[in-house]
């Protein structure tokens, strides 16, 4: 049996194996972009949603590993582990936050999956 990754893991994946090492304690500028850069597209797959489905959008995650406004949104309960997973990864290479004060209002995640006329649904 084939084993498919989600999209987050490979952009992650290709930059660990570029030489990065999961052990450091620092890590370096690359590394952190590329754990953002897999959060962000973990987080797109995770908002996916079926407007017909029941319970769904129920988790509520961070927008972004570094945001300094600490902003959430809503997400599908079985996509939160890979999100939570990359924050880890995130925290344990001491990547730095977002530097400066928080400069916009986060909206409350709407806990439901919302119909956007051609762009498909999204937890909103």
């Amino acid at each position: 049996m084939k084993r498919v990754l989600p999209l987050a893991m490979a952009v992650l994946g290709g930059a660990l194996l570029s030489g990065a090492s999961p052990a450091r304690s620092a890590a370096p500028a690359a590394d952190c972009a590329a754990l953002r850069q897999a959060y962000a597209a973990a987080l797109e797959a995770a908002q996916a949603c079926q407007p017909e489905a029941k319970v769904q959008c129920q988790a509520i995650r961070s927008r972004a590993p570094d945001d300094p406004c600490h902003c959430q949104a809503s997400v599908n309960e079985a996509r939160a582990s890979e999100l939570d997973a990359l924050l880890e990864r995130y925290r344990e290479r001491s990547c730095p936050s977002a530097a400066g004060p928080c400069n916009r209002r986060c909206l409350t995640p709407a806990a439901r999956c919302l119909a956007r006329p051609g762009a498909g649904a999204r937890c909103g």
